[in-house]
This record gives C-alpha cells, sequence and structure tokens, in this order.
C-alpha cells in the first residue's frame, strides 16, 4: 500500500516528516473499511518510518480484526528496493499475510517485479494484493488494485 495524502511541507521542511492531510485519513479510512468489509486481514502489517506511512499503517491496523502486529522496517522509507522486499520476506517464513506500506515509486516497483507485470501506477492511499509463496521476481499473482478514491471539500 502507498501512504496517503500527505502535507506538500512539513514544519521541519523535510520530506521526511510530512504528515497525512485530513483528506488522506479519510482516504485511507476508506480503504480500511474496505479490507475488513472483504475480510482481507493481515498477521503483520510494516511500515515504513515517515510519518505519512506509519499514519496510514496505524489506520489500517486500527481497523483489523484480531490486532495484527505492527512494525516499522527502516528499509521501507523511501528507496526501498526489491532486494529489501526479498530479504525481508525471507525472515517472515510463518507469517501468512503482510502488508507492506511504503512510498511511490517503490511499491508500484516491488508489485511489478514481483508479478511479472509492466509498469503500474499507484496514486496515494492505493492498495494491491499480490500472493506469492516465495520472494522470487514473477511469482506473485496480482489479486487486485484497489485506487484511492479522492474526493474534494
Amino acid at each position: 500500500m502507498r501512504h496517503g495524502i500527505a502535507e506538500e511541507f512539513s514544519s521541519t521542511g523535510l520530506d521526511k516528516d510530512r504528515k497525512l492531510t485530513d483528506i488522506g485519513i479519510e482516504i485511507v479510512k476508506r480503504q480500511a473499511q474496505f479490507l475488513k468489509r472483504n475480510e482481507i486481514d493481515f498477521d503483520l502489517i510494516i511500515s515504513s518510518p515517515y510519518p505519512r506511512a506509519l499514519q496510514t499503517a496505524e489506520i489500517v491496523f486500527q481497523d483489523q480484526p484480531g490486532k495484527p502486529q505492527l512494525r516499522v522496517d527502516e528499509r521501507l522509507a523511501c528507496g526501498f528496493s526489491f532486494a529489501d522486499f526479498q530479504k525481508i520476506f525471507r525472515d517472515l517464513p510463518h507469517v501468512r499475510s503482510v502488508l507492506f506500506v511504503g512510498h511511490n515509486p517503490d511499491m508500484p516497483i516491488i508489485v511489478s517485479t514481483l508479478t511479472g507485470g509492466s509498469n503500474i501506477h499507484f496514486k496515494k492511499g492505493t492498495l494491491a494484493k499480490v500472493s506469492c509463496s516465495s520472494s522470487e521476481q514473477g511469482n506473485g499473482i496480482l489479486e487486485f488494485i484497489l485506487p484511492a478514491v479522492y474526493m474534494s471539500k
């Protein structure tokens, strides 16, 4: 999942410190409700340490039945690579379902590489479900992509 819409500038002026906007929070809540309604749950949620991603992960976490574990992993910060994904995947041999929350262009690249697909566009707040039994390139099956639905205020 890509984080929701974030403020353009943080109070510190640093990109890594940007937080979700009110609209971003609402969009992520809709995505979390979709997951809940469709009984799509996770054993583990792993988030980038950046506030906009961590806020996104926390919103999804709140709506998950059985409360999965929520972890922050520095590797999911901007620049998350397929090699990073493979390392994390290999460290989780008994985890059935994981939600990764990160950034653009990292998340669509991971989904594309895992599924052997073409370029995939992720608007902020987009969610993709990929099923795979290993972290090898082209091994995943893209079950769905749920673009965020933007609304005006």
